[in-house]
């Protein structure tokens, strides 16, 4: 009937009722062992019965008792004490009763006391103890006084002294054992209570860290170890159950373009003993990218060496988003994503500066699209919207990484060019390549909405180089020079420097009288003898000339620089290629000129042609041109870069038979690095050092070095701008055996120069030769030989 309690009963009283339980327990072995004496015929019937019904009785009142709850009322709600004297008295009076053995009820007592060793106090022991001694020496007298017979009064007396030495003894150290529980009992409580406020405190400063987004870990140097709080765990995306997240793996989480600089500040933090405080990203296993701010402290031993980091790690994500979308609001136009007014001042200060340092110009474009109003009114202001988002596109795809584009409000763009010429005409002319791009760009039909819309723009354009100047007077030179684009029809680009104005459209008109030149046949190629040092022609170099019907002949100074910044030169190039090609089957055709090799000049933008060796190819096939006559002037500019595709298709011409010279040598690059590993034929000397090589020392020497390294190589030498007897004299003299210049033979149309060939060159020059030349053909070779690059 005791396997259950009520759940009405508190735990406290459930706890009591437990220790009832174990005292009822220890009654009823008691009644067995009563039982056990009336068996051996120490206690008699009447005796064991009586003795075992008072047991009875008690166990049942006190169940009553603590069933009740009535326990609770007393200093003492386990009731200790009555059940101790319940169960003394019960085992004297059986004691008294019994025939004899009574040391096995001296045992019933000692269990009794046991039991109230474990609830008193000592001073309540040794009371118990003395009332003990005091009960049993009593009994001890009744015995004596109504059963003798059943007494042995010096057994007994031996059995009293025993329990005398033996209770105090127990009382004492029950004492002290009762002591110990109560201190243990307090100390568990107190315990309990610190164990409870820690709990709570790391409940708090969990939920705190989770609120914050901030974690907190710890990394021992000695031991090779890190420690991580939950948040942190949360924070970089990895359940705490995995296995501990080392620093190596924390490592690997970093996001990749920044996992060197987070190496390298947590070792300057642990060799150097520094704090530190930095922002960095962290991958997050499902991809997330998350900022993260980390503040860490080493503890430094006495010699100065950092043993353990510890800090904190906050997510500032959100931080990081608010702070982009500031950023966004303030400096970035909300329509287009193109930096605003604000963040294109900052840029144009700082380009200032930058061109006042490196001596290069920059540039302003103010872009303003004509007739937007049209649309606005037309389509609705959305569409609108839409055609200004298209205009930003196709501006940023117009300008370089290092260039600005602004919408300065309203259909209103500015462009900041960086980077250009130190020369003004030539940065003048860089922008004006790039402001007409952009108005073709922006000329195109663009799709807005299911409609096509046409639409142009006025570019005003102005140059600075940091000095004397401000933002606000560059951008109202550029909005003035703009309103200039408006006045002169729209759809044009107009500079606010009147000087630089005459340029631009001095090239622009230049442009597309070459395009004109082309479409209409007007080029001409002159041919200038190559001259052995016997005096005979070995060959000739293509010139190209300018035959313009208004202009009369061109000057190549004036067509060729035009011609390589609007990629003219391609199709330019392209035609003296050909006809230098077609000349050179012709003359193989006639016994007199079939020995004649060509040489062509290539220049750098032509030769960079990625299909160049498959245009040379077909020029051979079509015009059916030996390509073993055949020469390339390269010039050492073109050897700047990409020097392994250089060579590769030098190698692949050569495998042809094209032979290829090096133009200009000794005043460019002039590398014996790039010398030893081209597959070059011959060095031409540059007229700069045939013109003065008498009289100067420093010429002479470069001729003579030049001559001697084209040897060494087994390189042909041959020298350009030879017009004296003395100079070709020189040159014989060091090596030189070959030789180009005004001393055998101007520039001179295939006719004539055919008739020179015919004639033969011998060492008296031009002036022996009885050739009747033309002035409109004498006036353009005094120029000298012009490449076309």
């Amino acid at each position: 009937m005791f396997s259950s309690l009520p759940k009405s009963i508190d735990p406290k009283q459930a706890l009591r009722m437990r220790r009832y339980f174990m005292a009822a327990g220890t009654s009823l072995l008691a009644i067995g062992l009563l039982f056990a004496c009336y068996l051996q015929g120490a206690l008699s019937s009447a005796a064991f019965f009586q003795s075992a019904t008072l047991v009875l009785l008690a166990i049942l009142a006190f169940y009553v008792v603590f069933r009740s709850g009535l326990n609770l009322r007393f200093s003492d709600p386990n009731l200790a004490v009555p059940q101790m004297l319940a169960s003394s008295l019960v085992t004297l009076y059986a004691m008294y009763a019994a025939d004899g053995a009574r040391a096995v009820f001296l045992v019933l007592l000692l269990m009794a006391f046991l039991f109230s060793v474990l609830q008193l106090t000592r001073r309540a022991l040794l009371v118990y103890a003395a009332c003990i001694l005091g009960a049993y020496g009593g009994v001890i007298g009744l015995l004596w006084r109504f059963k003798p017979r059943s007494l042995d009064l010096r057994l007994e007396l031996l059995q009293w002294l025993a329990l005398a030495l033996t209770l105090p003894w127990f009382a004492l150290m029950g004492g002290f054992i009762s002591g110990l529980r109560k201190q243990l009992h307090k100390s568990n409580k107190e315990l309990q209570a610190v164990l409870q406020r820690v709990q709570a405190s790391e409940a708090s400063l969990a939920q705190a860290q989770r609120i914050a987004g901030l974690g907190s870990w710890t990394l021992d140097r000695a031991r090779r170890s890190a420690t991580w709080s939950l948040e942190t765990y949360r924070l970089f995306g990895v359940d705490p159950a995995q296995p501990t997240l080392t620093g190596e793996r924390f490592v690997r989480l970093v996001h990749p373009e920044d996992r060197l600089h987070y190496n390298e500040l947590i070792q300057t933090a642990l060799r150097e003993g520094l704090d530190f405080d930095d922002q960095f990203r962290i991958v997050l296993p499902n991809g997330e990218i998350r900022w993260l701010h980390a503040l860490g402290q080493p503890d430094v031993d006495a010699d100065g060496n950092a043993t353990l980091l510890r800090g904190t790690v906050m997510d500032i994500t959100k931080r990081k988003v608010a702070e982009d979308e500031i950023r966004q609001l303030a400096f970035y136009d909300p329509l287009t994503r193109l930096p605003n007014r604000r963040l294109l001042t900052d840029r144009l200060h700082h380009a200032l500066a930058a061109s006042t340092r490196s001596k290069r110009h920059g540039a302003l474009l103010f872009i303003d699209l004509d007739n937007f109003k049209t649309i606005n009114d037309t389509l609705g202001h959305d569409k609108g919207d839409l055609l200004l988002q298209l205009v930003a596109k196709r501006l940023s795809s117009c300008v370089r990484v290092a260039d600005t584009v602004a919408r300065q409000g309203g259909d209103e763009f500015v462009i900041m060019l960086m980077d250009l010429s130190e020369v003004p005409e030539e940065a003048a002319v860089q922008t004006e390549v790039i402001g007409e791009n952009i108005l073709a760009a922006l000329s195109r039909p663009y799709q807005v909405a299911g409609h096509v819309y046409h639409n142009t723009a006025s570019i005003g354009a102005t140059l600075f180089d940091g000095h004397l100047e401000s933002t606000n007077e560059l951008l109202k030179r550029a909005d003035l020079s703009m309103y200039q684009a408006k006045a002169a029809g729209r759809n044009v680009l107009r500079f606010f420097e009147e000087d630089m104005q005459a340029t631009v459209t001095l090239r622009a008109e230049m442009e597309t009288a070459l395009r004109q030149g082309l479409q209409d046949g007007q080029f001409l190629l002159y041919y200038q003898a190559q001259i052995d040092d016997a005096g005979c022609v070995t060959g000739a170099e293509a010139l190209v000339r300018w035959q313009h019907p208004v202009r009369g002949l061109v000057c190549p100074a004036e067509f060729i620089p035009p011609a390589e910044v609007t990629g003219l030169i391609l199709p330019l190039g392209r035609w003296v290629l050909e006809t230098a090609c077609a000349q050179l089957t012709a003359w193989s055709s006639r016994p007199a000129t079939a020995h004649l090799t060509m040489a062509v000049n290539v220049s750098a933008r032509q030769f960079r042609q990625p299909d160049f060796v498959k245009q040379v190819v077909e020029l051979l096939d079509r015009t059916g041109a030996n390509a073993r006559k055949l020469k390339l002037e390269l010039t050492e500019s073109m050897l700047l870069d990409n020097m392994e595709e250089i060579i590769a298709k030098m190698s692949a011409l050569k495998a042809l038979g094209v032979g290829f010279s090096l133009d200009d040598f000794g005043t460019g690059y002039s590398s014996l690095s790039y010398l030893k590993r081209l597959p070059l034929d011959q060095l031409k000397i540059d007229q700069s050092f045939v013109r003065d090589v008498l009289t100067d020392p420093n010429d002479a020497a470069i001729v003579r070095t030049i001559v001697a390294l084209a040897q060494s190589l087994g390189l042909s030498v041959i020298a350009e701008g030879v017009e004296t007897e003395p100079q070709r004299d020189f040159l014989a003299r060091n090596g030189c055996n070959a030789y180009q210049g005004y001393l055998y033979s101007r520039p001179l149309p295939p006719e004539q120069f055919e008739s020179l060939n015919l004639i033969g060159v011998r060492s008296k020059g031009l002036s022996d030769l009885n050739i009747h030349v033309s002035p409109e053909i004498i006036e353009p070779a005094l120029i000298g030989p012009s490449p076309i690059s």
